[in-house]
């Protein structure tokens, strides 16, 4: 049945909760911003929403893009716990604009959570835009909805221990931890972290990172775009982590704050960065005028793409809990990995009139210690058990593989298999998910046409 929105309770509820918390001033700048900007019932109907979310004990966590709002706090929306302190001094500076509430749901609820809504709200969904739903009249409001593998784990987790997660700087220590052998990070195995890579290797060495902080703004560098990363990692060993603009709002937090531009300039200039990738020759005669050191201003021309600060740290957030658990409780968390809906399999297969003969080995049989699924039987040694006839190179082949931090099938075929009817095909042999599969070519794996 569909909610009806009431301005008047939601307006009361919202004063009666800024009394209780003492924050009353902040939550009638809140509400006054919400109401001018027309998107006072476009919170309802997401709060609505999280309440229900609530109600069924499906965890979620929710942030608002682009500037952050108090207004979820108030109204006691998000349940992870922030372990850091959020520049909020300029949340007012456009929040007349109707920014997109986006809400992270466990991958595994994703069509259960899609029902609640409906029950709320008749919503919309546009092909090529999965990630955006629409709802309210004429399908004006809209929210994003990201489903995150972390909180599938998070999910499998007895709720009475994900209440306890406190910040706790021995689990910071632990997250950024060193092994014996010098690799980052060793204890985040089974945690699923997704940006291990040799660039994220690169920065770790540089910056050093000593608080969750500053793994937050490593993050942040790693979903950026550069247009020179040796130019990012030189600045970043001469400057340090603080003097990096590392998202979108510390745009303002060095312009605004340090050079004392105005915020429609500074703004300006984040759009256009964000647009056409580059720093236009009027605006860095502009910063030049305002004092802005050369260093800043050849990180600004290095920019290519900033990402929202939100969104960089909502997946520490999540990897926060997950090593909390892992510190504190590692009998729930390897529980919790064992859980995990992945029903897939891995291993070498063969493309052979059009059908694939795959070796398959479910990754449930795997450690969540390491990272990579990987059958150890070579395609020599399969192609032998199948008694067909000839020598292995001549048929098309392959491997699945399952990256434990990337929390992702890999799939790596000969070019010719570079069909999109073969790869639903090895998709629908092996179990894979879909959304969780990416197709690599692989010249090892070059047949010989014969």
């Amino acid at each position: 049945m569909a909610v009806l929105f009431n301005e008047k309770e939601f307006e009361e509820l919202i004063i009666k909760k800024g009394k209780e918390q003492n924050r009353l001033d902040i939550a009638l700048v809140e509400l006054e911003a919400y109401q001018k900007s027309g998107s006072f019932e476009y919170l309802y109907y997401v709060y609505c929403f999280l309440k229900a979310l609530k109600e069924k004990n499906i965890f979620y966590a929710i942030r608002f893009d682009d500037y952050p709002s108090y207004m979820i706090d108030i109204l006691e929306l998000d349940p992870v716990h922030h372990f850091y302190h959020v520049d909020l001094q300029h949340y007012k500076y456009l929040r007349e604009n109707s920014d997109t509430f986006c809400v992270y749901i466990p991958l595994g609820k994703k069509t259960e959570v899609l029902s609640l809504f409906e029950n709320i709200t008749h919503i919309s969904r546009l092909p090529g835009d999965p990630l955006s739903i629409y709802f309210g009249e004429n399908d004006k409001y809209k929210m994003k909805l990201v489903a995150n593998t972390y909180l599938d784990q998070i999910q499998k987790i007895d709720k009475s221990l994900i209440d306890q997660v406190k910040y706790d700087e021995e689990v910071v220590n632990y997250m950024l931890a060193l092994d014996d052998k010098g690799y980052y990070m060793p204890n985040l195995y089974g945690c699923a972290y997704r940006k291990i890579p040799s660039m994220f290797y690169s920065l770790m060495e540089v910056a050093k990172p000593k608080s969750i902080l500053d793994f937050m703004r490593l993050n942040a560098l790693m979903m950026n775009v550069y247009g020179d990363r040796k130019l990012l990692i030189n600045q970043l060993g001469k400057y340090g982590l603080k003097n990096i603009i590392w998202t979108r709002e510390r745009i303002y937090s060095v312009l605004c704050d340090n050079y004392d531009l105005d915020k429609e300039r500074a703004d300006a200039i984040r759009i256009n960065l964000n647009k056409i990738h580059r720093l236009c020759e009027s605006d860095e005669l502009l910063l030049q005028s305002n004092g802005v050191p050369s260093y800043i201003i050849k990180q600004i021309e290095n920019i290519r793409y900033l990402a929202y600060a939100v969104h960089t740290m909502i997946s520490v957030e999540f990897l926060y809990y997950l090593a909390y658990i892992k510190y504190y409780f590692p009998d729930e968390f390897r529980k919790s990995v064992s859980q995990l809906d992945y029903k897939g399999n891995v291993g070498p297969f063969f493309y052979i009139n059009s059908k694939i003969y795959g070796l398959f080995t479910p990754i449930q049989e795997f450690g969540y210690d390491l990272r990579f699924y990987d059958s150890p039987i070579s395609h020599f040694d399969y192609f032998n058990s199948l008694g067909i006839e000839g020598d292995y190179g001549n048929h098309p082949r392959g491997r699945v593989i399952f990256d434990n931090y990337q929390q992702q099938y890999v799939v790596y075929i000969d070019r010719v298999l570079d069909k999109q009817e073969i790869k639903e095909l090895i998709i629908k042999t092996f179990n894979l998910g879909r959304d969780m599969t990416v197709f690599r070519k692989d010249s090892h794996y070059t047949h010989d046409g014969l």
